[in-house]
């Protein structure tokens, strides 16, 4: 047998559900209240402050803002859907102006769901089914603009409108040939005239039905045969030709005309001689004008326009001449065509190209350009005047009759803090569809749906709704619409689905630098890109991982990692996902392994702190804290420690702002108070740095302070924020008489009652917690490699432990043995040149000597402190006799 000693060089490991023989030093059975740190060891956990008394409804919805160093704030949403906030420095509850009741009420807490960014808060409500406003674009108005492509002469600039879908509705034969009389039909007689030639001319004629047609008649004197060259005649030779064939002509039809720009009228005949049947579609109407003037007698477009002008008038249309085109509308709707679709371009609600719309338009009117055939390729543009009707410019614009905004009081509403530091709740200003249809532009997938919850990434305001992510475009934050349908640029609008065998609607979404991680109640995702730029062409979702996710609760960062909680079996447990990239699986480790049993099924509250490598869980119903402490280098985690803390009340809500953690407990009788805890570290070496550990904190003045000297008391009365008087103590560390001194209080009608005259000082009023380190059975081990193993198969006889402490207060030592009481040691700082003179009883270093003689697995030791001083655990060494047993490892 020998004699042996060994060091467990620090307790900053924490709980381990495993067997004493498999624990690594510096793990325990059990630990409460106290906070490890890898510089400074196992510290007591700091006490926490009264912040305010809170006017709160305990299954509220609640949340936290954070701005910057000097505004933070803690907020809830009432069951009724009214807002609340109060500053995390003073406890005041803030003035919150507007009312989105309808929208924000709700049966479960968690069906609402809250984003911070900047200044906005939005607030989602899960239950609320978003929809397209009533609201629509102008309806497409029956309107056409026709507009001249030339200005010909001789030519008819003819219209055919009709019902849209109708068939042929009229029909009539044009004349194409005519033929002229041989001679005046005034002659009577075979040899007219008498050689003079009056009746000679060249001249256009404009007969019934739109005939026009030229008649050149051309003469020569000629002797009468047989007439001895005494009698002359009119020998003539005329050429009808035909300039416009008209309407309703038949073979045959005669046209006289008098012949006025000769010597003398004269009479002709023009009969026509061959038709052509055309047909038209102009149930509406059968425009066909007058043709314009023929070479030489100056057309225009004024008056093409005004020809057409009048036929549309009688036919119940209201024109508008606008440029060199005309505007026509009705109040049903009509189709118009040209015969010659040479001389007009017409435009209705479609173009076949972009360059058939005209420069000069009716301002505001809106055309379909189709491009091909396809529906995908179809864009819609406005006409925008300079000055009203007339020049100006076609702008890209949205479909007729196309709901365009979204119905506000089914999406999420936003939480505006202002300049005077209250707070406006309002719905929010989301951007209007601008361009394109329902094919080009199509609504955003949640409409219809749900929304999740809003994730920020890249610059753009996210939604998660049902298996969709939809990305706004990137610093346009409220637009969900592409910026244009002729094609996809980068910045427009991204939304996308979670491919997958199981359904997997998403809940929440987490940024890392490989891109956002989003998380279904059973599957993982990532959203990421290939490219430089991350637009709708080049996103992407992958899976990522197949773990079941708490949708009740959220995901965290841990600065290069993330941490979820699992809630797949009886308890509660917590992933830690690591290594998330675009091309790998990343590797999950459940950090949660060693305490697999400790944590309720129910704790679904997480508050984080990258800085401190600190994770807290909590639940509704319970004033337990579960801490995870977690320290890296480099790549390799040297702490994982679980530790459980008691609050003072039911944990209803928690965070971590700059370090600090805040808690809005539910004591018993229904007050809930806000509470805060510093978690940063101090330097504990001078009195003024000193933690005080007392829960619920508040500091009472001297001034409050009366002495009564007859029953040597001290009184005051009892401060606002203390609902029960359970463990209810003071202390201060304030120079004066009684620094250092610590007492339990008497409460009687609202008045505390303390031994002794406290009048010099300050104090402070709070309640006791206790700190507990549960030793596990003390082993002999060796370290092989990595690993640390421990020899159970030897005998192994304690003599004594050395705790080495820091800061060290007032604690507690309880040592239980098998068959005997146990044996419970209270030490205090008090001996000679233990600590500094003029200060506290606070030692900065102490050896502790505890003995114990007894077998290792007869034996446990406890340490606890539930003294407002401090109480830092260093290292532990442990002296004994040990025999192997004359067994040998192999």
């Amino acid at each position: 047998m020998a004699g042996i000693t060994q060091q467990v060089p620090n307790y900053i490991f924490g709980i381990s559900e495993q067997p004493d023989e498999l624990k690594v030093p510096g793990q325990v059975r059990d630990l409460k209240n106290a906070l490890p740190d890898v510089t400074r060891g196992l510290q007591k956990r700091p006490g926490s402050a009264y912040v305010n008394t809170l006017s709160a409804q305990s299954d509220a919805k609640w949340f936290h803002i954070y701005r910057d160093e000097s505004e933070q704030y803690i907020g809830q949403v009432t069951n009724s859907g009214s807002v609340k906030i109060w500053d995390v420095t003073t406890g005041n509850q803030l003035t919150v102006t507007g009312d989105q009741s309808s929208y924000l009420a709700f049966s479960d807490s968690e069906d609402v769901q809250v984003l911070s960014v900047n200044d906005y808060t939005f607030l989602t409500n899960r239950k609320k089914v978003t929809q397209m406003s009533s609201s629509k674009s102008p309806a497409k108005v029956n309107q056409a603009f026709i507009s001249l492509k030339q200005i010909k002469p001789g030519t008819q600039y003819a219209l055919d409108i009709s019902t849209p879908g109708s068939g042929v509705s009229n029909s009539f034969n044009r004349a194409t040939n005519i033929e002229i009389s041989d001679y005046p039909y005034d002659s009577g007689t075979d040899y007219p005239g008498n050689g003079n030639c009056r009746y000679a001319a060249r001249q256009l004629f404009q007969s019934s039905n739109n005939v026009w047609f030229e008649l050149d008649v051309r003469c020569i004197g000629a002797i009468e045969p047989g007439s001895d060259g005494e009698n002359a005649y009119d020998s003539y030779t005329s050429t009808a030709t035909l300039k416009f064939g008209g309407e309703n002509q038949s073979v045959g039809t005669t046209h006289e005309v008098l012949m006025t720009n000769g010597k003398d009228g004269g009479y002709w005949t023009v009969r026509v001689t061959d038709v052509s049947p055309v047909t038209a579609r102009a149930n509406i109407a059968l425009v066909r004008p007058t043709p314009t003037p023929f070479e030489g007698l100056g057309a225009s477009a004024d008056s093409i326009l005004q020809g057409i002008t009048a036929p549309l008038q009688a036919a119940g249309f209201t024109v508008k001449q606008i440029g060199s085109g005309i505007y026509i509308t009705r109040s049903s709707p009509f189709v118009v065509s040209a015969p010659d679709d040479t001389l007009m371009t017409i435009i209705q609600n479609s173009a076949d190209d972009v360059s058939q719309l005209p420069s000069s338009c009716k301002d505001g009117y809106v055309v379909k350009v189709a491009n091909s055939g396809e529906d995908e390729d179809d864009y819609y543009v406005k006409f925008i005047g300079d000055n009203g009707d007339g020049p100006g410019v076609w702008e890209e614009t949205v479909a007729p009759d196309l709901k365009t905004s979204f119905n506000a009081s089914t999406m999420p509403v936003q939480l505006v803090r202002q300049s005077n530091g209250s707070f406006n709740l309002e719905t929010t200003d989301w951007e209007d569809r601008l361009v394109g249809d329902n094919k080009t532009n199509p609504e955003p997938s949640f409409v219809g749906k749900t929304i999740n919850k809003m994730v920020f990434f890249r610059n753009r305001l996210g939604i998660l709704s049902d298996e969709n992510i939809v990305l706004s475009r990137p610093g346009d934050f409220f637009n969900f619409w592409n910026k244009t349908a002729t094609t996809v640029v980068p910045i427009d609008p991204i939304d996308l689905s979670c491919s997958s065998q199981t359904p997997a609607v998403l809940y929440e979404a987490l940024e890392t630098n490989a891109g956002l991680v989003m998380f279904a109640e059973n599957q993982q995702f990532l959203m990421t890109t290939d490219s430089d730029i991350f637009s709708p062409r080049t996103a992407k979702i992958n899976a990522l991982s197949t773990y079941n996710y708490n949708i009740r609760s959220r995901p965290v960062s841990l600065g290069t990692s993330i941490a979820f909680l699992n809630n797949g079996g009886n308890y509660t447990r917590m992933f830690e996902m690591t290594t998330v990239n675009r091309d790998t699986e990343p590797q999950l480790i459940e950090q949660s392994k060693l305490v697999s049993k400790l944590i309720p099924l129910d704790y679904d509250l997480i508050a984080e702190s990258k800085e401190n490598n600190f994770i807290a869980l909590a639940s509704k119903t319970s004033n337990e804290l579960w801490v995870y402490r977690y320290f890296n280098t480099g790549e390799k985690r040297i702490q994982s420690a679980w530790v459980n803390w008691d609050l003072a009340g039911d944990v209803l809500y928690h965070c971590l702002m700059d370090d600090v953690y805040y808690a809005a407990l539910k004591f018993e009788d229904d007050t809930i108070i806000l509470q805060s805890i510093d978690i940063r570290p101090t330097d504990g070496t001078q009195v003024d740095s000193y933690r005080i550990y007392m829960d619920n904190m508040v500091e009472v003045p001297s001034s409050s302070l009366t002495y009564d000297p007859f029953t040597l008391t001290t009184s005051f009365t009892k401060p606002s924020g203390f609902p029960s008087n359970d463990r209810l103590s003071v202390f201060t560390l304030e120079d004066g008489n009684n620094q250092g001194r610590f007492e339990n209080v008497t409460v009687d009608s609202g008045t505390i009652t303390i031994s002794g005259d406290w009048t010099d000082t300050g104090l402070t009023l709070g309640y006791l917690f206790e700190m507990l380190v549960e030793f596990p059975t003390i082993y002999p081990q060796q370290k092989q490699g990595e690993s640390v193993r421990s020899d159970v198969r030897s005998s192994l006889t304690v003599h004594r432990v050395k705790l080495n402490l820091e800061d060290a207060g007032v604690y507690e030592s309880t040592l239980s043995r098998k068959g005997k009481p146990d044996y419970i040691q209270l030490y205090e700082c008090r001996e000679q040149d233990g600590y500094k003179a003029n200060s506290v009883a606070f030692a900065q270093n102490k050896d502790q000597t505890i003995p114990i003689y007894e077998r290792n697995t007869n034996v446990s030791l406890t340490l606890t402190s539930s003294h407002p001083s401090p109480c830092t655990l260093i290292s532990m060494n442990w002296e004994g006799d040990y025999n192997p047993r004359y067994y040998k490892s192999v």
